[in-house]
């Protein structure tokens, strides 16, 4: 009989053979899919927060946010300085799993309107799509904790510190632009082909059911550039 794998190497199958491991997957995968997310995440965000210059974020998001004006500015860099690193892990410890848990509700609707398997797709197999298509995107979180011990931080946000993201390399001045180059990374991608193989293979959906599946989070993208100003 095969001893479990350990999370060291279910970690590197999920990149190396991902349609393997999401085959072999449990309903209980999603546990250490999640925390292994949330503590890449606050790494970053602890370290990051030591790092960072907050007079020159604060002038970046300022040029990017109308609503942040000069006067407001010294006000506001105080109260990065003094409380932004903690909600930045506050965020994490909440805001992680409550967006995870509400994006596996999205792909358990989708799963249920258009699995093939002989029993519906239980709402613990959309969450171990959900949690493992954040963990596909967890290397450029790895990638940004170097930099900050490598590099000067300055004013750049955690999403731009990886080389592997275009806003690393490329800062349009156009706002919208700039945000859609925080996002178009191979680990994004990677991480919607899982969505898409992980629909078919945990949850049992059909492919046009994974295909719409795959579509959601590109839409949320749409609507964050969109929305930028």
């Amino acid at each position: 009989m095969n001893s479990p794998k350990s999370l060291a190497a279910r970690y590197i199958d999920l990149f190396m053979q991902p349609n393997t491991e999401l085959k072999e997957a449990r309903s209980d995968s999603w546990k250490w899919a999640l925390l292994t997310q949330m503590a890449i995440s606050l790494i970053l965000v602890i370290v990051w927060g030591q790092k960072v210059d907050w007079q020159a974020l604060m002038e970046n998001a300022m040029q990017s946010n109308s609503r942040i004006t000069p006067d407001m500015l010294d006000t506001v860099i105080s109260f990065q300085e003094k409380w932004g690193a903690t909600f930045g892990i506050v965020g994490v410890l909440i805001g992680t799993p409550i967006l995870c848990f509400i994006s596996a509700a999205l792909f358990w609707g989708i799963g249920r309107a258009s699995f093939l398997t002989p029993e519906a797709p239980t709402y613990t197999q959309a969450l171990v799509v959900t949690t493992y298509s954040g963990l596909a995107v967890s290397p450029k979180a790895l990638l940004a904790i170097m930099f900050c011990f490598l590099r000067p931080v300055g004013g750049l946000g955690p999403e731009s510190l990886s080389p592997t993201t275009l806003s690393y390399w490329v800062s349009p001045e156009n706002t919208k632009l700039k945000t859609l180059f925080t996002t178009l990374d191979p680990f994004m991608i990677f991480s919607l082909c899982i969505v898409y193989w992980g629909s078919l293979h945990v949850m049992g959906t059909s492919k046009r059911g994974a295909l719409v599946a795959t579509l959601m989070p590109i839409l949320f993208i749409a609507i964050r550039v969109i929305r930028s100003s």
